[in-house]
């Protein structure tokens, strides 16, 4: 079976929000006011899908007859499908397709086990032609080459005896090749763990085990090779001794818990700055790189806070709102304070993808009324603003 690119759906919903400033369903009808005319809707052109499939690990194999895929979607989701070969040069076209300016395009291709996909694009007002490029990989089995280039941990209590801890791992592949283990990719948690939540769009690739819990996806080559986003309980009675071990090299990261709440030790760990998220004061701590299986020894003490501040309650929440939030702030400031100065304005914007998930958490927070409207309003303009940049300059090179 094909291990899929997770986020599709999610990023082509907040695509349309980025390009086309939201996106609502039809109106009815409605009568103009005297003496204004009604604008007609922009003609609809007949033009053609078409574009390169490039083999970045050897571009010498040839991919003549692999089935591309193109798809057509909406803000409710996949309108459109068609196949057709690729030739023996890697070229492929969709002919006599509708570039409706209201939809946004991709293709996609499974190759040696992996299926992958191209950006997204829209057609323009008389535009008659979209083009595709859409990179594949050999694939091996061989994780050696994976690492954990960021990890971020933040600790916080949904009842009096259990903490909650969140993390988020983003994942480096430094080989030319999408790493697809046979056997997935082992993660280990703390003994007495409960409640693991994932992330809803890796949920499909995880297997819960007695130790934690195994996830069955590629990692495709470069630096966001994929992440992991989950949370689980340990039992909490003023202090806790953890102690977490990694599958992979980790090249280091942040641990965040509430401002003045509570104390954290540990030998490999040094003092961060207090950072507000969501109006909360988050203290911040800096780990060192580990080898794969090297432990990160810490002992949090102090009474839990009465509530939660930082990882909500619910499911839902947890898994697309104030955690990722507070976990996406610790990547930012982490990034910054570790990157070089040349590097700096990189971190602060960060990718089209990354701007994509801010988007989602500003939504997510506030549907649940966790972020003031202006304050809201503020940030979103923002950054829609930069995402639309983003995509703009990824087009472009494209």
């Amino acid at each position: 079976m094909d291990k899929v690119r997770r986020f599709l759906p999610a990023v082509i919903v907040l695509t349309l929000a980025v390009l086309a400033d939201g996106f609502q369903p039809a109106a009815a009808s409605i009568n103009p006011e005297p003496g204004l005319q009604e604008t007609a809707a922009p003609a609809i052109q007949t033009g053609m899908a078409r574009g390169q499939v490039l083999n970045s690990s050897n571009p010498e194999v040839s991919v003549d007859g692999l089935e591309v895929t193109l798809h057509a979607f909406n803000n409710e989701g996949q309108v459109l499908t068609l196949s057709a070969a690729a030739d023996g040069s890697g070229a492929f076209a969709f002919m006599d397709i509708k570039l409706d300016p209201e939809l946004v395009f991709l293709v996609s291709a499974a190759y040696d086990g992996v299926r992958y996909s191209s950006l997204p694009a829209r057609a323009g007002t008389g535009e008659t032609e979209l083009f595709f490029q859409l990179i594949v990989y050999e694939s091996t089995e061989n994780t050696s080459s994976l690492s954990i280039s960021r990890m971020h941990i933040a600790f916080d209590f949904l009842e009096e005896d259990a903490i909650r801890i969140g993390e988020l791992w983003v994942l480096h592949n430094a080989s030319d090749r999408t790493v697809n283990p046979a056997n997935g990719l082992a993660v280990t948690l703390p003994d007495g763990f409960t409640g693991l939540e994932v992330d809803p769009a890796i949920e499909p690739a995880i297997t819960v085990t007695a130790a934690g819990f195994i996830i069955d996806q590629a990692f495709l080559p470069g630096e966001d090779a994929g992440s992991l986003m989950f949370s689980y309980s340990l039992p909490y009675q003023r202090s806790l001794q953890l102690s977490r071990s990694f599958p992979l090299p980790l090249l280091g990261g942040t641990l965040m818990l509430p401002a003045n709440r509570l104390s954290l030790h540990g030998s490999q760990i040094t003092d961060g700055e207090t950072i507000s998220v969501a109006q909360t004061g988050v203290q911040t701590y800096i780990f060192p790189a580990l080898q794969a299986g090297e432990t990160l020894d810490l002992q949090i003490t102090g009474a839990p806070p009465g509530t939660a501040l930082l990882l909500p309650s619910s499911r839902e929440s947890m898994t697309g709102g104030v955690v990722l939030l507070l976990l996406s702030a610790g990547f930012f400031w982490f990034s910054r304070k570790t990157r070089s100065d040349r590097d700096q304005q990189a971190a602060r914007t960060g990718s089209y993808q990354d701007t994509i998930h801010q988007l989602a958490v500003l939504d997510e927070q506030f549907s649940k009324q966790a972020l003031p409207p202006d304050e809201y309003r503020q940030q979103r303009i923002g950054v829609k603003s930069q995402a639309k940049k983003l995509y703009e300059e990824k087009h472009d090179q494209g």
